[in-house]
């Protein structure tokens, strides 16, 4: 299991990790989002930033969970 999985599941962490914890309130935030609503309404949470990527990663979506960081 990951490290976002853990977190995300609030399991106990055998060592540091490199985002600080705003990072993954925002990550179970924007997964929050996602889980409840469908990819077409998601467009209405404009900070998401719901896209597409093309030619390595065509068929894949990502959103922005903050300034720095996109999850896919």
């Amino acid at each position: 299991m990951s490290t976002i999985e853990k977190l995300y599941a609030g399991l106990a962490l055998e060592r540091k990790t490199l985002f600080p914890l705003q990072v993954f309130t925002k990550f179970k935030k924007t997964i929050l989002i996602l889980k409840t609503y469908r990819c077409n309404s998601i467009e209405i949470f404009r900070g998401l930033t719901f896209e597409a990527f093309e030619r390595k990663l065509k068929g894949f979506y990502s959103v922005r969970v903050d300034y720095h960081y996109r999850l896919i």
